[in-house]
């Protein structure tokens, strides 16, 4: 029975507690739902098939992994740690993401057993694309899917929407597996990027830069070698 000390009305105040209380839990339900959706953005391509058919219907194009692989020097260590890992190199259509602190240049990296992108990066972005935050359409790749998924959920938070931010899942490893001479090595063929706030890739690796340094003082001696036998010709004529 209904305890007499608590009328029956809406008016009184425990019951109007209960019904707010009600409410309540409905609107958290609904936001704590909103919320997961938001954060497991699972907008994604499948096959390399969908990325080439689609990849033209795209603003911008986003390679998340470290300079070496992007650029496809053969870096031995690299190669030993996953088979062709940096043999691949890129899809032209592809920016390569860079963060100036690291060696590697990675924006999304290893911090422990767990991936962590470089906040700074985000910032860039948002500053350079938020007033197109809903529209803009922004694939994100990577060797095969773990990092791009990283960057593509953390654009999400950022505020960028969830339906135009597609992880393309089979990567440069799917890529290179279906038809590697659709891949291009080195920082010469890249797609479109405008956002001057974000550092971009340099035009040569830390590796090329090194062989041209070593090679400079031969091509030097070369030179003189062959201006030294042309001026005996000319002196014996």
């Amino acid at each position: 029975a209904q305890d007499p000390s608590i009328p029956d009305s809406p008016q009184h105040p425990f019951s109007l507690s209960l019904q707010a209380m009600g409410v309540l839990a409905k609107v958290l339900s609904l936001a704590g739902m909103l919320a997961a959706a938001e954060a497991a953005c699972t907008t994604e391509i499948t096959t390399v098939e969908s990325f080439y058919a689609m990849k033209r219907d795209f603003d911008l194009i986003f390679d998340v992994r470290a300079l070496n692989e992007y650029t496809g020097d053969g870096d031995a260590a690299c190669n030993a740690a996953k088979a062709d890992k940096c043999n691949m190199g890129h899809d032209p259509s592809m920016w390569m993401l860079t963060n100036a602190n690291r060696t590697d240049m990675a924006v999304v990296y290893k911090v422990g057993d767990a991936y962590a992108v470089d906040t700074k990066i985000i910032e860039a972005l948002k500053n350079c694309y938020g007033s197109l935050a809903g529209t803009l359409k922004v694939a994100v790749s990577c060797h095969s899917g773990a990092r791009s998924e990283i960057l593509q959920e953390a654009l999400v938070a950022a505020g960028f929407a969830c339906g135009n931010m597609y992880n393309v899942m089979p990567g440069a490893d799917g890529m290179y597996k279906a038809n590697a001479s659709g891949l291009v090595k080195g920082n010469t063929q890249k797609g479109p990027w405008s956002c001057t706030a974000a550092p971009v890739t340099p035009k040569t690796t830390p590796k090329e830069a090194a062989a041209a340094a070593r090679d400079v003082p031969l091509r030097t001696a070369s030179s003189g070698l062959l201006f030294t036998v042309f001026a005996a010709q000319f002196l014996l004529a």
